[in-house]
C-alpha cells in the first residue's frame, strides 16, 4: 500500500470534517487546479509516445 492511499482519506476526512466549509473550499480548489492540469499532461504524454513510437520504428530492421 502507497502512502497516497494512506494519506489520501486522512486528508479528506480533516478537510470536510475538521475544517468544515473552508475544508471543502479548498478540496474543491484542489481538485479543479488538478483538473486543468490533465489537459497538458495529456498533451505531454501524446508527444513522448509519439517519439518514443518514433524512435523504435527507426531501430527496426
Amino acid at each position: 500500500m502507497s502512502a497516497l492511499e494512506f494519506l489520501g482519506p486522512a486528508v479528506v476526512t480533516t478537510l470536510c470534517l475538521g475544517w468544515s466549509r473552508p475544508g471543502w473550499i479548498a478540496l474543491g480548489v484542489g481538485f479543479a487546479l488538478v483538473g486543468l492540469l490533465v489537459p497538458p499532461a495529456a498533451r505531454l504524454a501524446e508527444r513522448q509516445a509519439t517519439l518514443v513510437s518514433a524512435r523504435v520504428a527507426d531501430q527496426r530492421p
